[in-house]
């Protein structure tokens, strides 16, 4: 993007790679002086498609030229409604800032979407520095409850409520970001292999069924419940220091089959009810908004 320079490489998800971008800008200091004061951002960078074996992909799925470029047309349409959507809620202290972005063809098929948004410090980064105890887990709870009802307000649901998107803001709160993520990710990839964080997500959207606004408000519950119980999911042990690949699919399937699991360990009484709550098994048993009390 112009007038910013990448410092480094911050991030990869499966389709799009963020940057760490800086920008040296001159003001005017109390003595009239001319100073160059450093200003950063993040940029992500995304590329429809997403390489080679994507568009070899699409080219044995359609056949045809006027269909792959109507996909991947399509595709970039709908990448950029998740974008403006997103700019729709600049000015909310608890959802992270877009400043801009910017569209450009790549290849024959292809485009390039850069997004410029705030810096902001990646959330498990900061909890491994700072570790979050009860007082401080309310907090993320509020502030991301907080972005949560400024989606409702707009009939927006997240859907990929998790610790990679979330993040600490340097006066203190927390935000969240990447909307649209667990929606664009299989289309983005052509749809040919199982997306999604499983961990996080709802029993409802991992069968593949009916679901509402109360899919964020589960996820966030079971980030809280994370954070209450060591660093560990529901029917995780507590006391064992390493899992197998299997021991974590046998938890997950117990939950997502709907057994009742124990209060996370590190949660007072209160707290505890609040986030078992939110992470009800049948979303009529959970908060049924953001705010509700």
């Amino acid at each position: 993007m112009k007038g910013w320079s990448i410092v480094e490489k911050i991030g990869k998800g499966s389709f799009g790679t963020v940057y760490k971008a800086r920008q040296n800008q001159e003001e005017q200091n109390a003595q009239n002086e001319t100073v160059t004061r450093e200003r950063f951002s993040a940029i992500k960078v995304v590329e429809i498609p997403q390489d080679e074996d994507m568009l070899k992909s699409l080219w044995q799925e359609y056949d045809n030229e006027e269909s792959v470029r109507t996909y991947i047309s399509d595709l970039k349409e709908d990448y950029l409604r998740e974008i403006k959507m997103m700019i729709s809620l600049k000015g909310k202290p608890s959802i992270v800032r877009i400043e801009e972005y910017e569209v450009e063809p790549i290849g024959e098929y292809g485009w390039r979407i850069s997004i410029r948004m705030e810096y902001l410090e990646d959330f498990w980064q900061y909890t491994q520095q700072h570790p979050v105890d009860e007082q401080e887990a309310i907090r993320v709870g509020m502030d991301i409850c907080e972005a949560l009802s400024c989606c409702e307000e707009k009939n927006i649901i997240h859907r990929d409520v998790k610790p990679g998107n979330l993040f600490h803001s340097s006066e203190g709160g927390y935000k969240l970001g990447d909307f649209g993520v667990a929606r664009m990710e299989d289309a983005l990839t052509g749809g040919y292999s199982v997306k999604g964080t499983f961990p996080y997500m709802a029993p409802e959207v991992f069968s593949a069924e009916h679901y509402d606004s109360t899919v964020d408000i589960y996820s966030l519950g079971i980030v809280l419940y994370r954070l209450m119980n060591r660093n560990r999911l529901p029917f995780e042990n507590i006391y064992k220091p390493t899992f197998t690949y299997r021991e974590k699919e046998e938890a997950l399937r117990r939950r997502m089959r709907g057994e009742t699991f124990q209060k996370p360990v590190d949660a007072g009484a209160e707290f505890a009810a609040v986030i078992m709550r939110a992470c009800a098994f049948a979303p009529e048993n959970r908060y049924q908004n953001a705010r509700e009390e």
